[in-house]
């Protein structure tokens, strides 16, 4: 799917702008957000009013206590939305007379994903309709559930729940295409990026908003294919790179080649880890363990000097980061060449951190032996031409890049 991402159609004005006001919600391994959001097509989305509260995990995390902090924390992203956003935009003129859909995004490690080239070949030009499409598409999710519910569920028992099932690509005789249907062609190769999460996680996260906001009208997808899909329409001429989702808990790493996210992978460490294991070792808070960290990593371009154990102990945990994230790459690497580009989201604090551990010669050296290596991290400024923030609305990058999304997405909830 391509995106506009607010820029002027040319068909514009055949059609009349679509204006709603939406909710979105990051559900992500380490805090939860809420948006509302008014979304314009064609247009830039306008973020009213954001909300982020923290999970608290303490130091045992496990997948029981994950999902029990997910409803609490998001029920109180619920009702922050309802109690203050609601009246805050009533107070501008901006109240809806109904929240007409809820967008919901789910972070790693919540979904597992997968994305599947299919290549069919006819022996006289075949018109590509929609339902052929859909047959298609259709046939490859009964085969994602069958395949890999066995390496996600926790038993035989548990049931799943697919997210999404999005053509991401199409290619008729070899030449790609975003319309694809009532062309005619010997060959038609698609490229359909598929996600799946637990059931009770679905239902959960569904029951914590409908407790608060009394919709049906709830639309469930992976940051995966989100952050993919704007990425790939705002940096049109890189068509491969590396993307890296570090969240509280884990970094997701996620290859695109030729504009398709063909590649992904999760490993269990990100700035909440990065965090602990700091203060475990100095025997401080996690708050000053993060900022010694932020400091380190505003050092290793200002100047600034960390010694002692703080210096030490921060050196190993990246090595640490670095190795899982070269043993991602080397798994990639088995079948795709790697990219020399890196995009990273994380917390606009931290960036600067993890652009110094991922500039570091050991990671750099094993994706780039010769050529320079560039790692940019995305931060809350990074959007800014794409939408547009009400006064005194927080930046949230995360939320920003969703908005985004579902801003030029309407079809895929028709």
């Amino acid at each position: 799917m391509a995106l506009s991402l607010g820029r002027k159609n040319k068909n514009a004005r055949l059609h009349k702008q679509v204006q709603e006001v939406a909710i979105i919600f990051d559900i992500g391994s380490a805090s939860i957000g809420g948006a509302l959001v008014k979304l314009i097509y064609p247009g830039k989305p306008e973020i009213l009013y954001t909300s982020r509260k923290d999970i608290n995990l303490g130091k045992n995390v496990n997948s029981k206590r994950l999902l029990l902090s997910m409803e609490k924390i998001l029920k109180e992203v619920s009702l922050d939305i309802q109690k203050k956003g609601l009246t805050q935009i009533k107070k501008r003129g901006l109240f809806p007379k109904k929240i007409q859909n809820i967008y919901c995004t789910f972070s790693a490690p919540w979904y597992l994903s997968q994305t599947k080239v299919v290549t069919s070949r006819f022996n006289k030009p075949k018109t590509i309709t929609s339902a052929l499409i859909k047959e298609q598409t259709k046939k490859e999710e009964d085969d994602f559930l069958n395949t890999r519910s066995g390496k996600y569920a926790k038993s035989k028992k548990e049931e799943l729940h697919i997210l999404e099932h999005s053509v991401v690509q199409v290619k008729l005789n070899g030449y790609e295409t975003t319309k694809p249907e009532g062309k005619t062609a010997k060959e038609i190769e698609m490229s359909i990026f598929m996600s799946m999460i637990p059931d009770v996680a679905a239902k959960t996260a569904f029951d914590a908003i409908s407790s608060v906001f009394h919709s049906d009208n709830l639309h469930m997808h992976s940051f995966g294919l989100v952050s993919f899909s704007v990425l790939r329409s705002i940096f049109k001429d890189n068509k491969d790179f590396i993307l890296l989702d570090i969240s509280g808990e884990v970094t997701d790493v996620i290859l695109v080649k030729d504009n398709v996210l063909v590649e992904s992978t999760t490993f269990p460490f990100g700035k909440h880890k990065l965090a602990r294991d700091l203060a475990k070792s100095l025997n401080t808070t996690k708050e000053e363990a993060i900022s010694r960290i932020i400091i380190h990593g505003a050092g290793a371009s200002e100047g600034v000097v960390v010694l002692g154990k703080t210096k030490k102990t921060i050196s190993d945990l990246k090595e640490r980061w670095n190795n899982d994230v070269r043993l991602a790459l080397k798994d990639f690497s088995k079948d795709y060449a790697i990219p020399e580009q890196i995009f990273f989201l994380s917390d606009e604090n931290v960036i600067p951190v993890f652009k110094y551990f991922l500039e570091t010669d050991s990671v750099a050296r094993y994706i780039s032996p010769e050529n320079p290596f560039v790692a940019s991290g995305i931060d809350r400024s990074f959007f800014d031409k794409y939408i547009i923030y009400s006064k005194d609305v927080s930046k949230d990058p995360f939320l920003a890049i969703e908005a985004i999304f579902f801003n030029t997405a309407h079809e895929l909830h028709d």
